[in-house]
């Protein structure tokens, strides 16, 4: 196990950095699943500190692979990575983790005022309860401004 702790805490800045990290995961299945597990844990954490698109793609296959999907598509959805995060969602997760996913989504598409959008969410996931308020707040919108002076009246 120690060896496996040597080669999690390469620094990310090294020229093989990454493939310490996954020689790791590997190493540590032999050990036993659950240091596997908590070594491919340790491996997708350094992989999404590195902050890089190239890491972020290795690491949320690793967080799959361990069951830990929600937090995978969490860390998508941190980095503006929305769709890509529903995609994962609709396909990896069960219900109920689903929900909460594509929610955060539908209410980030709220906030930047795509209530359209954020409608077709909620009820392709059957929240037919939250529909009516978010259909209020799109009749409440101006759709045009205000004219600037009244027009007369035709004779």
């Amino acid at each position: 196990w120690r060896g496996v702790g040597l080669l999690l805490g390469a620094p990310a800045d090294g020229a093989t950095a990454t493939q310490d990290w996954l020689m790791a995961c590997l190493v540590a299945g032999f050990v036993s699943p659950d240091a596997q597990r908590e070594a491919v844990r340790k491996a997708a954490e350094q992989m999404l500190r590195a902050e890089t698109v190239e890491m972020t793609e290795l690491a949320i296959p690793l967080l799959c692979l361990i069951g830990a999907g929600e937090d995978a598509c969490s860390h998508l959805q941190a980095r503006g990575r929305w769709e890509q995060a529903a995609s994962l969602a609709k396909t990896a997760l069960e219900s109920r983790a689903r929900v909460r996913v594509l929610r955060r989504w539908a209410n980030q598409l709220q906030s930047r005022g795509d209530s359209a959008r954020s409608i077709e969410i909620l009820l392709s996931l059957g929240l037919m309860e939250e529909v009516p308020t978010r259909l209020r707040e799109i009749c409440t919108m101006p759709c045009f401004p205000p004219p600037r002076r009244r027009i007369p009246a035709c004779p």
